[in-house]
């Protein structure tokens, strides 16, 4: 047993729902959420900016105790971590360094996984669609991890969709907000021949009734689910797992206006019918 908290970060108020998603996996950890609001959004900085964000918020997290990060950030992930840290292949020198350096198990949203999981309901179609930030779809990290895993099997159909992020970002999760945005973003999707859907950034997560709704029936595939099951398995295999019995508790840290960001986790957790955070604490 280890009763160190998990580190789970992210750029906004996106990752939140990855924090729900372990939270129902593995409800006795205690979870450290940094919410690096102070350089958001990720999805339009460069790749070296990307990179030491990452590296800056994983220290933040390591020197508070943590014995795993789980990085909620598609475009983190995409960027710093395109596979999980179990795989070498990805030829990744930073990415390398990074796992040396903390000696703990890093989980990103880009994983085998997530591969075989999209394998298992993609049935007859093969071209799978992906909604993200701008840095995301144009890194391609997706469709490299699928080419690397399964070779010549899937075509993507990506898209930025930066004003859907917005949304979440301001709150406004109404229909008269979200289905028009819907439609300007899935308006070249040959929506007939996708075998399933990704959702490529957190931020996406608290529209996914929304969005299932509307490219129904096609499969909506939620990395969060994914990694967040691959961590309590690390958890699991190396013996560093809470006391069950325990109620863990989530305290958020945020690089920004703290007051600013509990005020909109509030609307967020209003609107959902969810509790996401215990405390907060300014950086």
């Amino acid at each position: 047993m280890n009763n160190a908290p998990v580190g789970i970060l992210d750029s906004d108020i996106g990752g939140l729902s990855v924090v729900n998603e372990f939270r129902r996996l593995c409800p006795s950890e205690d979870i450290l959420y940094f919410a690096d609001t102070a350089h958001y959004p990720y999805g339009t900085k460069t790749t070296e900016e990307i990179f030491r964000c990452f590296k800056d918020s994983s220290d933040f997290l390591i020197q508070r105790g943590v014995k795993a990060i789980l990085c909620a950030c598609s475009t983190a992930s995409a960027v710093a971590l395109p596979t999980d840290n179990s795989n070498s292949q990805s030829g990744n020198s930073k990415l390398q360094g990074f796992q040396n350096e903390f000696r703990i198990p890093v989980i990103g949203m880009l994983n085998r996984e997530l591969v075989d999981t999209t394998l298992s309901v993609s049935k007859k179609h093969k071209t799978i669609g992906l909604i993200a930030t701008q840095l995301t779809v144009k890194s391609k990290a997706f469709e490299k991890l699928f080419q690397m895993e399964v070779p010549n099997v899937f075509s993507f159909h990506s898209q930025i969709a930066t004003e859907l992020v917005n949304a979440v970002t301001e709150g406004n999760f109404s229909q008269n907000k979200i289905t028009p945005l819907l439609n300007d973003v899935f308006k070249t999707f040959p929506l007939s021949q996708l075998g399933a859907l990704i959702i490529g950034c957190t931020h996406f997560y608290h529209l996914r009734e929304q969005i299932r709704d509307y490219i129904f029936p096609i499969p909506l595939i939620e990395p969060s689910k994914v990694a967040s099951l691959c961590l309590k398995q690390k958890l699991e295999e190396g013996q560093q797992t809470q006391v069950p019995t325990h109620i863990g508790k989530i305290q958020c840290f945020v690089s920004g206006d703290k007051t600013a960001f509990e005020k909109r986790v509030r609307v967020l957790e209003k609107n959902q019918g969810v509790g996401y955070v215990n405390t907060f604490h300014q950086c």
